[in-house]
């Protein structure tokens, strides 16, 4: 398959400005597939106004669906909302509605969809099943739809049946890691490829700081927490015990699932999610890097090679087992980093491994 001859058509639930993962890697994924395919139309529900800042003249974007949501108040409210969710997956199926029926998108050779949300790829395996000319389509499953241990409700069982109609469409599934292979039924497992997430990593080294000298020992995390995903209140709970003094700087988007105790203890920093430059200067600065190990083994936080480029040592926290020992430990030095190869995660090695997907059909 000569890419260069082709449309390819990307369709996906966010693009810059938005400050997402998701967003970050389908900009990655444009404008590093740009120069290989003879057009590239993306589909977006709020399309940028503007195309990439490479100008890249083949590159054009389009809307679809409309941002209809309804606004749930009060307590009865988020309850309404939690039972919305649970049994319809609102407001994401929305996704599978507005593509379902979105044609434009068979004016392609190739589709390539990038999930979450998972609707994007229920919506498209509908339109295609109503397509009589074969298009080539991969999609691109990061977070397993069925992931354990993300939520402590189960996902309902009819949503297995889109799953599967999915699969048995699709001609390739890609994951970032071979664990997330285990979260899918045993039939498609032949059409998985393992392909992770690729980064900037020039534009993110050049926040690098090669003159750290903190009077405080100053580590920090920085990404999004779930309640019954990735909750470190147990483990805060435990660090303030630490008798060391130090800097830890918390920067994530639920301050409810930060204990009260640390809000009054001066030693750890607490803040909102930030723009991620700032968070770029921010990290670069500290002493180290903590990644918060998900509880599910299927799914594995990007941060961890994101920040990697950063060039300062990263741990993990098993958020489960460690506690106070765990930072008493690390002040000590008799903890040991994890060994990342960031030069793996290129963003132009990934799209190398794209293309080689796309021509070896």
């Amino acid at each position: 398959m000569n890419t260069n001859e082709l449309k390819l058509a990307i369709i996906g639930g966010d693009f810059p400005p938005s400050n997402s993962p998701r967003a970050i890697r389908i900009f990655n994924l444009v404008s590093g597939l740009a120069p290989y395919f003879e057009r590239i139309n993306v589909y977006l529900p709020n399309a940028p106004i503007n195309n990439l800042n490479a100008e890249k003249s083949n590159v054009k974007f389009y809307s679809f669906g409309r941002n209809i949501k309804f606004t749930f108040r009060g307590t009865f409210g988020r309850i309404l909302q939690r039972i919305f969710n649970l049994l319809f997956d609102y407001p994401d199926i929305n996704f599978f509605f507005w593509l379902k029926n979105y044609r434009h998108v068979l004016d392609s050779d190739v589709i390539l969809t990038i999930g979450v949300p998972h609707s994007i790829h229920w919506g498209i395996n509908k339109l295609l099943r109503t397509c009589n000319k074969k298009i080539y389509w991969i999609a691109e499953s990061s977070d397993p739809f069925f992931t354990k241990g993300m939520d402590i409700f189960p996902k309902p069982f009819y949503f297995r049946f889109l799953e599967r109609s999915f699969l048995n469409k699709v001609d390739k599934v890609i994951v970032p890691f071979e664990g997330a292979i285990a979260a899918y039924p045993r039939f498609s497992k032949s059409k998985f490829s393992v392909i992770p997430q690729g980064f900037d990593s020039a534009y993110i080294c050049s926040f690098r700081n090669e003159n750290v000298n903190n009077s405080i020992f100053t580590f920090g995390y920085a990404g999004t927490l779930y309640k019954f995903g990735r909750n470190p209140s147990e483990f805060l709970k435990k660090a303030i015990n630490s008798k060391f003094n130090f800097k830890f700087y918390l920067i994530v988007n639920n301050l409810d699932l930060i204990p009260s105790e640390c809000l009054s203890d001066e030693r750890f920093i607490i803040q909102n999610l930030m723009p991620r430059e700032d968070v770029y200067r921010l990290l670069a600065g500290m002493d180290c890097i903590l990644n918060f190990e998900n509880y599910s083994k299927t799914q594995s936080p990007s941060k961890i090679i994101e920040y990697s480029f950063l060039g300062r040592p990263i741990f993990t926290v098993n958020l489960e087992i460690d506690g106070d020992v765990f930072i008493d430990e690390l002040l000590s030095g008799n903890r040991e980093p994890i060994q990342i190869n960031s030069s793996e995660y290129d963003n132009k090695q990934i799209i190398d491994k794209y293309i080689s997907l796309f021509r070896m059909e």
